[in-house]
């Protein structure tokens, strides 16, 4: 991984999806299943910070008094949003811009060691994770889609039939290169033969297990996903609706007629 270029696109990203909020938009309502963005952009600067400059001894804060805000682990979700307590925009934005040119200013000039380059690389690997937060907060509250922002994608041709995968040892995770520490340690499990469709479910298919009352019936339902059908009481995919006798989804700010050769989304584990 070209490093310094990563860094670079990763940090455009996260400007662009920053700068194209209004302050107003910028005072998300709270919702267990976003964070505040000025939030976002302050813990990914603060990674940065505590696990590549200060893990190779730089230990002194670049922000005095505010690790326990940006520190995902010290700060409760619900407290990310009180009045006071996340700094705001410009402000975060100048600790962010200073921490950032920090890391490139040691990246520069000389052969990064491989824990650096490690380091660095988890850090630039946390912060998209983060980007797709800050891009799915857009979703959740129907703010105009970002810049970046492409229509719904077709599969393409689909491939009729099952792929069926044999049985036998197989690896699992990681062993070499970059990876998350859940990814590790690679090894080798026993694998019972399976089949797995060729392409992903579009919506077109998904739409005709709700047509045919898919949410209705419990029996259809782990036992899991029957507790959770019952608690959420809805028929039909979170970001759906039924108008004139179409089927629609909400696309970011606006409405669109169901993409039915496309991927389904917006479905959770169940």
């Amino acid at each position: 991984m070209n490093l310094q270029a990563e860094l670079a696109h990763t940090d455009a990203r996260t400007r662009a999806l920053l700068a194209e909020l209004t302050d107003e938009q910028l005072s998300v309502p709270y919702d267990r299943g976003i964070n505040p963005p000025v939030w976002e952009v302050g813990h990914a600067a603060f990674f940065y910070e505590y696990f590549l400059l200060r893990a190779l001894g730089e230990s002194a804060p670049r922000m005095p008094g505010y690790d326990e805000i940006w520190d995902s682990f010290e700060i409760r979700h619900e407290r990310r949003w009180r009045e006071g307590v996340v700094p705001d925009r410009a402000t975060t934005l100048d600790y962010y811009t200073r921490v950032l040119d920090e890391v490139r200013g040691r990246m520069q000039g000389r052969e990064p060691t491989d824990e650096e380059c490690h380091l660095c690389e988890y850090a630039i690997a946390h912060q998209n994770m983060h980007i797709e937060s800050m891009i799915w907060c857009r979703q959740t509250l129907g703010y105009a889609p970002p810049s970046s922002a492409i229509e719904p994608l077709p599969v393409g041709a689909r491939a009729e039939g099952d792929a069926v995968i044999e049985g036998g040892r197989y690896p699992v995770g990681m062993r070499d290169g970059f990876s998350f520490d859940n990814e590790r340690p690679g090894h080798d499990e026993q694998v019972a033969p399976f089949a797995i469709s060729r392409t992903p479910v579009t919506v077109g298919e998904y739409l005709g297990f709700v047509d045919d009352g898919g949410y209705e019936r419990p029996e259809l339902w782990s036992f899991g996903g029957a507790d959770w059908l019952e608690s959420e009481e809805t028929k039909r995919p979170l970001y759906w609706r039924r108008q004139d006798d179409r089927w629609q989804m909400r696309h970011f700010d606006r409405w669109i007629d169901l993409p039915n050769d496309a991927p389904m989304l917006h479905v959770n584990y169940w």
